[in-house]
């Protein structure tokens, strides 16, 4: 009995680390937005926002890179889901997934998937020169930077200030009356 697990378990680890270096090579499609909130395989909820794909043997949780060859395209997803079981289809993805790998509308595209294990990939995928969030960065005066001065807005210039008459700036406003006129045709 032990031997046959053993056996299981060896043929297991095999298998896995064959589908670590494999490519597979066919049709990818994704989610539509009436599956947003239902549940997944994997017991959590659908969020059409996030990089998450559906793979028929690949275990929950792990990270696939996804190329779509036709749109010079990648997108790194983590499968939380059973399926696609279309023919042909090798994933099914997410809708922001989807919409990074530039498929939203064909539908279904020809994709190349393989998994993703960060300290392979290093090489081929360089980090970009972001600053880390986490580490203590200088705090720079807003007037060391020399803004420009303002200038008008030359489609607007500037308009002249209206005269405005002495009575009517130091109170209020007079009332204006109306005069008579005066006809020759009196009572």
């Amino acid at each position: 009995m032990k031997l046959r697990f053993l056996l299981v378990l060896t043929l297991l680890g095999l298998f896995s680390a064959a589908c670590f270096g494999q490519v597979e090579k066919g049709k990818a499609s994704y989610y539509s937005e009436h599956f947003k909130g239902r549940k997944t395989a994997s017991g959590e909820r659908y969020h059409p926002d996030s990089l998450t794909c559906a793979h028929r043997t690949q275990p929950f949780g792990t990270l696939l890179l996804v190329s779509c060859a036709s749109k010079g395209t990648s997108v790194v997803v983590r499968v939380n889901d059973r399926g696609p079981f279309g023919k042909g289809r090798v994933v099914d993805l997410s809708t922001e997934a989807a919409r990074k790998l530039g498929i939203i509308l064909a539908g279904v595209a020809e994709v190349e998937v393989q998994v993703y294990l960060p300290q392979m990939m290093a090489p081929l995928f360089p980090q970009p020169s972001v600053p880390d969030p986490l580490t203590r960065r200088e705090v720079v005066n807003i007037t060391e930077l020399n803004p420009k001065p303002w200038s008008p807005n030359p489609y607007f210039p500037q308009q002249q200030p209206v005269p405005t008459d002495k009575g009517l700036a130091k109170g209020k406003p007079k009332a204006k009356t109306a005069k008579r006129s005066h006809s020759s045709s009196q009572r």
